[in-house]
Formats: structure tokens, C-alpha cells, sequence
């Protein structure tokens, strides 16, 4: 098959700056013309493409307008190629073939599981993304390379090239695409050992009375629960919610961390939850990526398995 190069260098075929500028609208005008040299007929191409009668007619022109040629005779009965339309269907013919080779190529490149990926999460979710999450995923996809930042990285999004940043809690006015994959709450929870020596508390107020586990990166000095808010006096402060639990289940104190941070332990026994009732309503727990690359099979399997882990609590 001849290079489509040839199209703009051949003598035989009027050039214009338009025909690459306007791609879009010539492979429509191309598949037009095709369709009216394959049916003989204006209103059977019509037809096939789904399209009036007058748009093909238009179509028609405007390729003979842009190349300043006569592609199609025409009489009341009668349609078939001028001599510069039969060089031009074969011109035709190839550019909407590479066209369809093009767009399949990078189907199949979204499509596969390759590559690299660029997550920033928050420190928290980090943890359990590690923890359990990580393995299947580069067991599963030897293919893809994986970087992975620590922090909110909701406003480097694009200037520092994140392909997901996840985001827990309100989100700003941002140029993304963004999904809600979970619903998180603090919580307030305490190892049986802990409740067992200092006892379990049964108001906010008396929360102060206790020890409490407070995150370093808390500079208010206090909880804001739903209605009250509790002074805290720490006498261990961690700016890690992870090892934060993990003093928690060894019976050093009262914990108030993010859900998805404790659950498990909560599940299996080792933290208890206390006073549900002054827990703060629920959030959400967003996936931002930039709008060009939220159909890519990748990003779909790390936010699919963020989702499911992080649903399950």
C-alpha cells in the first residue's frame, strides 16, 4: 500500500492546509465519499451512514471544494468517478484504514495493563494498600510499574504528572475527574485490655479522664466530635494512624482514627468501638484523575481495588 504522504505530495491532487487541521471532519467526509462510490447513490449512502441526503450532498462538495476537483459525475440517472475520484478513492481507502489502525492501536495500549502509574495517597490509606492490596496486584500485572507518594496530593494532580490521587474528605473546585469510592468516619476506639483496667467510658466528658492517642499532625489540641469537642493532653503523640492502632490494640489508650484505619481491628477484636453515637457524620473518600486518562484499564484496577477494600471497611 502506498504511503498516505503520497496524498500530499502527488501533483495529481490539489493540496489544502485544511485537510490535516480538520481530521476529524475528513474522515466523516471521507466515509461519505466511500459510501456514495460503493451504493451508486446519494440517498442509498444516506441511508447506510444514518445520515439526510442533503449532508452527503454537502459532504460531497466540500471534498471537491477543499481539493478544487469534480470527484463524482453525476446526471438524473447516472453517478460514477471522475478521473481524479478514482485516484482519490484509493486515497480514501487508505487514510480511513490507518485512521482505524490508529484508533485500535491505542485501544489496545489503554487496554493493556502495562506501564507506569503515578498514586499518591494519603498516609493512612497507604498503609492498608500495603499491607494487603499491593501483592495480588503485582503478582496479577508483571507489566506495570508502580510509584506510589505519600500525602494529599490533591492539588499536584497535574503539575506533578499523578495518574490517581486519592483524597479523603470535601473536595475543592479542581480540574479533574473525580468518583467516590467509600464513605469513612473517625472513631473512637480502645483495646478490651485498656477498657478493662481504666473502664469504658459511657459520655464524651469522660474521655478527658483517660489516656488518649493523638495524632502529631492534630495541632488544635483537641477531638471535635459530632456535638462536643474533647481537650486532648497526650503524653505520646505519633503522626502515624497506623502505628497510632497499633498502641491502641496494645492497651495504651483511647484511638480516634479513620475507619478504614481500624476496622479490621475492630472486626477481630483486638479495639473496641466506644460512643458511636458522637461520631462525626460520614465522608467520602474521592479518586481524582485527569479527565484524558479515567477510561485506562490500569486506573480502573487500582481504583476498583481501593473500592472494594475500603467499602468492606
Amino acid at each position: 500500500m502506498r504511503s498516505l504522504t503520497v496524498l500530499f505530495f502527488d501533483d495529481n491532487i490539489p493540496k489544502s492546509n485544511n485537510f490535516i487541521l480538520n481530521i476529524k471532519t475528513m474522515i466523516e467526509k471521507l466515509k461519505t465519499f466511500i459510501a456514495v462510490v460503493e451504493q451508486h447513490s446519494f440517498a442509498k449512502a444516506a441511508k447506510k451512514l444514518n445520515l439526510s441526503r442533503a449532508s452527503v450532498t454537502r459532504h460531497i462538495q466540500e471534498l471537491e471544494d477543499e481539493f478544487q476537483v469534480t470527484l463524482l459525475i453525476r446526471s438524473t440517472r447516472h453517478l460514477s468517478l471522475s478521473e481524479h475520484g478514482e485516484s482519490f478513492q484509493q486515497y480514501a481507502l487508505e487514510m480511513l484504514s490507518l485512521h482505524k489502525e490508529a484508533l485500535d492501536a491505542i485501544q489496545q495500549k489503554q487496554n493493556r495493563i502495562e506501564g507506569n502509574l503515578k498514586i499518591g495517597l494519603p498516609a493512612s490509606i497507604l498503609d492498608r494498600f500495603t499491607e494487603s492490596l499491593m501483592a495480588p496486584i503485582i503478582h496479577d500485572y508483571p507489566g506495570l510499574s508502580i510509584e506510589i507518594i505519600q500525602g494529599n496530593h490533591l492539588h499536584d494532580l497535574l503539575s506533578s504528572q499523578f495518574d490517581i490521587v486519592i483524597h479523603c474528605g470535601p473536595l475543592p473546585d479542581i480540574n479533574a475527574y473525580y468518583e467516590k469510592i467509600a464513605d469513612w468516619q473517625i472513631i473512637l476506639c480502645a483495646a478490651p485490655t485498656y477498657l478493662k483496667q481504666h473502664g469504658t467510658p459511657r459520655q464524651v466528658k469522660a474521655l478527658e479522664k483517660h489516656v488518649l492517642l493523638d495524632h502529631a499532625d492534630n495541632h488544635t489540641g483537641c477531638w471535635r466530635l459530632k456535638h462536643e469537642t474533647v481537650a486532648v493532653n497526650s503524653r505520646l503523640r505519633i503522626n502515624s494512624s497506623t502505628a497510632l492502632r497499633s498502641l491502641a490494640e496494645q492497651g495504651l489508650g483511647i484511638a480516634y482514627l479513620p475507619s478504614f484505619t481500624v476496622a479490621q481491628a475492630i472486626e477481630c477484636g483486638t479495639l473496641k468501638p466506644l460512643l458511636p453515637s458522637s461520631w462525626r457524620d460520614p465522608m467520602a473518600i474521592y479518586a481524582l484523575y485527569p479527565e484524558k486518562k479515567r477510561h485506562h484499564k490500569k486506573i480502573r484496577i487500582i481504583v476498583d481495588t481501593l473500592k472494594n477494600a475500603l467499602q468492606k471497611g
